[in-house]
Formats: structure tokens, sequence, C-alpha cells
């Protein structure tokens, strides 16, 4: 009681709080100041490095861990030279020093840099080697030794250093690569080492192969490669070495993992590419060469189903192992079969979306185009149920496991990892089917009620130049955004009611070519319409908004497609007012409202019905064209609005009976029993109270604060001014 008397008597409390405030607002100055001081040091240095000479004394930076490197791998020939004597080794320390100094002279004398990295890194690999699998236990005495693997560990963290400041600089391009020429041509000196040594060299022949492969399939930007890259290191160090009944020096092989995995590990954040873009290289590949790595991969699979097979085969109780495995072996086959097939599917689609490659379009927006997203999501649950069955496999054979069997294993693990991830991103990441319809009609201000009108010469000259014209640039549109084109019809007589309505509903009936309906329906027209903004067709017939959706939702049939009309009419943006409304289908309306002013007319400026067309196709075809969008002087506006379930729209998901239809036409009938595993139902999602949630606030968001430009995810966007 008197300590707590004495604490509020005086103060203490009151005290404690003021200096914990006074601490609290010290330190968001000093955050604040150090912030700014990076920041400008950061800005000062990019600065900089634009300067060719600051990026020439940077670029010298990157010889200093190389440097290091070779100077342990001296102290390291030494030593095994200085305890065993071998002229060998006298000879390979002799014809190192040559190598490295025809190196250099190649490289800064001659202006062959190319042959002189290969020399290089050759030689580094092959002394790491002899290094690493000649390691002697009276060695670790020597102090020479001990230097050595210091320098080996400083080597590889000042690698470490110099690839983040490469990233942070920018010095490195921006391009995709599955093997650089040190990883490639280091582990092949490492290869040509295990032949040197008297272990077993086709074994670590094979295990520096999968760490190449698992370096590959980092740079795909693969989570699945990297988690198998660190069962890779876990069974390398606890299995596969002891099994070898060799004890490497772990420093020379840490050093060799590490200069290189640590690059594909930080490309997952630093590189902008996305994985689709780092599989570009193999994508872009001759079709032949991309058939021959499908092949490849399956033979690979292959070999690896045998070498399990006689492992277990002399398992001390193969009566019981050995029938499990060939029960196990038998689904793995129809599992890896399937695989093959649909990867085989996959090259012939790349080889469509190459036929169709163009600088002025993203790849990703090609591959939409041609339906990779769905052939993912049909696709995902083979090829990874390939993956877990040859895990399964694996642990079946684990007791019977040799160092051929664990190379072998995480030779496949990092290929079907990396295809498994790229199937996901097709699915998940790619953009949906889209298809097109587009009708125009002339603009002669007709109005309800009343007949033909009779035009001057002039003004028909001038509404057949602008159809023709919106024609052109409805075209365009579809074409730079691959819009899967279903028609684009011109009238200069008027439109019939019922050819329109049997164009309409063959459009909407339209679907891929793989089966399913497409994603979204584009639907424009330009030409005349009454003041309700209803179309203006032949015979004084109309065109109302709730005809078009009854058509469409006739044809939908509650599919989950989405109906988008883009009007460039004088009365349009009715229609625009009335579907927010809509509760029935997905729908959008993009259009536009012209307001005449007085200013335009002074100065005798025309914005015909048309000029909406011009500037939306200029806009999303990304022209370099000034468009001022925002101006309050300009007398065209562009508005969009939605339907009221429009945030609850997602690309067409694979139903069951697209499941099935795909397995009918690729699949032979006696996998059908297989089909029960793919068909699983799925399990609810531990998130799908936040996914509501997320919903309900992009659903807020449309109604009371949509976006200026909506992005459609098929490349073009619609727009409210």
């Amino acid at each position: 009681m008197k300590l707590s008397f004495l604490w509020h008597h005086f103060g203490f409390r009151s005290r404690l709080q003021y200096l914990s405030q006074s601490l609290w607002l010290w330190l968001r100055r000093f955050v604040c100041r150090l912030k700014y001081c990076l920041v400008h040091i950061t800005a000062r240095t990019m600065v900089a490095v634009k300067n060719g000479k600051t990026q020439m004394t940077i670029q010298y930076v990157s010889y200093v861990p190389e440097l290091i490197l070779v100077i342990a791998l001296g102290m390291g020939l030494y030593t095994q030279w200085s305890l065993t004597q071998d002229a060998i080794i006298s000879a390979i320390a002799i014809l190192g020093a040559f190598i490295f100094a025809v190196s250099c002279a190649f490289r800064y004398y001659f202006g062959q840099e190319d042959l002189g990295k290969a020399l290089f890194h050759i030689w580094v690999g092959l002394l790491l080697g002899i290094i690493a699998f000649t390691n002697n236990p009276q060695a670790q005495y020597f102090t020479l030794e001990e230097v050595m693997e210091a320098m080996f560990m400083t080597s590889m963290v000042l690698g470490w250093c110099w690839n983040v400041l490469e990233c942070l600089l920018k010095l490195r391009p921006l391009e995709a690569q599955l093997l650089t020429i040190s990883e490639g041509l280091e582990s092949l000196g490492l290869i040509i080492a295990s032949l040197v040594t008297t272990v077993d060299s086709i074994a670590l022949s094979l295990i520096t192969l999968a760490y190449i492969f698992h370096i590959s399939a980092m740079k795909l930007k693969s989570t699945m490669g990297f988690l198998s890259f660190i069962a890779f290191i876990f069974v390398g160090i606890f299995l596969f070495f002891p099994a070898l009944q060799v004890k490497p020096n772990i420093y020379a092989l840490t050093c060799f993992v590490g200069r290189h995995a640590f690059r594909s590990v930080i490309d997952f954040y630093f590189c902008g590419l996305s994985m689709i873009d780092r599989w570009r290289p193999l994508f872009g590949k001759a079709r032949l060469m991309r058939y021959l790595c499908v092949i490849l991969m399956f033979i690979m699979e292959l070999v690896l189903a045998v070498v399990i097979g006689f492992g277990t085969s002399r398992h001390k109780e193969w009566y019981i192992v050995l029938p499990v495995y060939l029960v196990l072996a038998i689904f793995w086959l129809m599992f890896h079969f399937m695989s093959f097939i649909t990867c085989w599917k996959l090259m012939g689609k790349i080889t469509e979306c190459n036929a169709s490659a163009d600088e002025r379009r993203s790849f990703n927006r090609i591959m939409s185009a041609k339906g990779l997203r769905y052939f993912g999501l049909v696709s995902q649950r083979i090829i990874f149920l390939s993956l877990v069955t040859t895990i399964v496999v694996f642990a079946v054979g684990y007791e019977t496991r040799t160092p051929y069997t664990l190379a072998m294993v995480f030779l496949v693990l990092p290929v079907e990892a990396a295809v498994v991830s790229l199937f996901w991103e097709l699915g998940d990441n790619l953009g949906g089917t889209c298809t097109g319809y587009a009708v125009i009609a002339p603009v002669t201000s007709l109005k309800q009620g009343k007949g033909a009108q009779l035009l001057a010469n002039l003004d028909v000259l001038e509404i057949s130049t602008r159809g023709t014209s919106t024609l052109s640039e409805l075209q365009q549109l579809f074409n730079y955004h691959m819009i899967q084109n279903f028609g684009c019809d011109y009238s200069s007589s008027g439109l019939e009611l019922e050819s329109l309505q049997n164009k309409m509903k063959a459009f909407f009936d339209r679907r891929t070519s793989d089966g399913p309906r497409f994603d979204t329906y584009l639907l424009y027209y330009s030409g005349d319409v009454y003041e309700t903004g209803d179309w203006a067709l032949a015979d004084n017939k109309s065109l109302t908004l709730s005809m078009i959706l009854g058509w469409f939702r006739e044809k939908d049939n509650g599919s989950g497609s989405r109906l988008i009309l883009v009007l460039d009419t004088v009365h349009s943006y009715l229609w625009a007012q009335n579907a927010q409304y809509v509760d029935s289908c997905f729908l959008a309306v993009q259009t536009c409202r012209y307001i005449m002013r007085s200013e335009s007319a002074e100065i005798g400026e025309k914005f015909p019905v048309g000029t909406f067309t011009r500037a939306y196709v200029q806009f999303n075809n990304e022209q370099e064209v000034d468009i001022d969008w925002l101006s309050r002087t300009r007398p065209i506006r562009a508005l969009y609005k939605v339907s009221s379930h429009w945030s609850d729209f997602s690309f067409h998901l694979p139903t069951r009976e697209d499941v099935e239809s795909y397995w009918r036409t690729n699949f032979h009938p006696a996998m059908k029993p297989l089909m029960k595993c793919l068909n699983l139902p799925d399990f609810g999602s531990p998130f799908c109270c936040c996914r509501c949630v997320f919903r309900w606030f992009r659903w807020l968001q449309m109604m009371w604060l949509p976006p200026r430009q909506l992005d459609t995810g098929h490349g073009f966007q619609l727009l409210s001014t």
C-alpha cells in the first residue's frame, strides 16, 4: 500500500508516460530521417550508376568473390599436395594456373570474353570437385585448410552481396534464362572432377544434373521446385553421400551450391518477369525441340520407375513389397501417360500461340485468346496427381534406396514440379476467352413514328465513309486483343429484326474450340436509335435492352458468361442507366454521351457518331494519341455501368461435364476409372468467409466508388470520365 501511495503521490507514472512518449517521438523522427537519407543515397547512387565510368567501377566489385575463390582453390591444392606428394595434383595446379592466365588473356586482351569465361568456369568447377571429393581427414588439422574453408564461405557470401547489389542497382538485364554460362560450365567441371576421382562418377554426375534441374525449376518461379530443392539439400547431406561412403569437403560443396542457388532464390522477389515470361525461352524453341523435351521427360520418368522396381525386387520381404509396387506402378504409368499426352497437347497449343506472336501483343494475351486458361484448369489435377504418384512410388522403394535411386528421383521431381506450377499459372493467372460481334448501321437522326428520310448525296457519302472507318476500327480492336471475331456487319439499308435476332442468337450460342462457352460476349452497335436508346430497325421496328438480355439468358442457361455492350449512339446512355438494375445476368454497358457545345459549333468542329469509337479503340490499343478524357470542355463523355452482381463474376471454371468431355476426347476409355480420382468433390476453402467479405467490399466499390478504368481481363478496359 505504501509503495502504491508513493507511486501515485510523486507522479512516477505520469513521468514514465511522458518519457515513453518522448522516446517514441524521437524514434519516429530518427526513422523518418534515416528513411530520407537512404532514399537520397539510393537516388544519388542510381544517378551515378547511369554514368559509364561509375558503372564500370562497380562492375569490378564482381571480381572480388572470384579472386577469393581462386586463392582458396590454390590453397586447397597446395594442402592436398603437401599431404600426398602426388605429382598429378602438381600437374593439375600448374595447368590450372596456365588456364586462368589464358582465360584472363582471352577476356581482357583479345576481347574474347565468352571463351575466357568458359575456360575459367570449367576449371573452377573441376578444381572445386577435386577438393570436395578427395577430402583428406588429416588436412583438417592444417591451418591452410581452415583458411581455405573460411575463404570458400567468404567468396560465397560476397557473391550473395554482389547478386543483391546487382538487383538493387539493376545492373543485370531483365531476361529469362533457364541456366547461365557460369552455372552450366561449373557443373560440367564438377562432373569431370567426379570422373577423375575414385568415387562413383555416374551417381555424382546424376546428382549434379539434379542440382542443375533444381536451379532451372527455381528460375521458372516454381514454388514446388523450391520445396524440392530444400528436400534435395537434406537428402544429399544425410542420405546420398553416406550411401556413397564418401565424406566430401562440406565447405567446398556449400560454396558450389550456394554461389548459384542464391541468385535463383532471390529472383522469386527481385525479378519482375512472370512465370510464363520465364518459360518463353523454352516456348520459343523450334517445334521439334519442344516435343523432344516432352519425350525425354517421359523417358526419364520411365527410367526412374525401372530403377525403383529393381530396388524393390531386392527387398528382404520382396513377396509383399514387389506386388504392392507393381500395382502402384500401373497407376503411376497411367497417370504419367496422361500427363505425357497433356504436355504434348500443350506444346501444340504453344505452336499456335507462336504463330500468332506479335511484338505489339503480350504472349499472355495470345495464350488467353487460344483458351489455355481452360486447358490449364482441366489438366491441373492430372499433372498434380502424376507428381503425387511419383512421390508415393519413391516412398515404396525407400528402404531399398541406392545413390542412383536418390539421384534419379531428384532428377524427375524438379521437372514435374515446374510443370505443375506452369499449369497452375495457366489456370489461375491467364485471362479468359472473349468473342465479339459488331453491328453498324447508318446514322440519320431517325425519330420514332416517322418514316424514312431522304438524304442528300453528300450526306450519303459521309455516312458511308463513317461506317467504313468504324468497321475498320472495330476489326483493329478485335485483332489487337485477340477477340474471336464472330463478324462485323455493316448495313447501309437498315436492319431487319428477324435476321438480327437469328444472328444474335447464333452469336450468343457460340462456344470455344474446347467445348465450353466463352467467358465474355462483346456486342458492339453504332447506328440509329430512338430517344429511349432502343435500336432503330427497318419497318419502324425497334430492339430493346430487355430483348437482347432475354436472348442472352436463353443461350447462357446459367453458365456464368457475361455480356458487354459497347454502344456508340446518341441516346445509348439511357441503356447504361438501366444496366445497373439488371440482376439476372452479368452485364456491362460501355457507351458515351455526345454534348453539343456552342464553342464547338462556332469554330466549325464536328463530333459525329463514331468519334467515340475511334477514341476508345485508340485508348485500348495503346496508341500514342493525346486524348484528354477528363477535360470538362470535351464534347464526348465516356461512361459505363455494370449490373448489380458484376463483382461476383469469375472466369469459367470447368464443370464435371466439361472434364468428362475432355476425358472422352483425349484419353482411352480404359482410363475412365481414373476419372473418379480427378472428380473428387472439392472441400470447402477455409477462407470462404474472407472471400465473401472481399466480394461484398468489391460490390460496394462497384456500386458507390466504381473505378474510372475497369479491367475486363481481356486487355481492353471499360472507361468512365
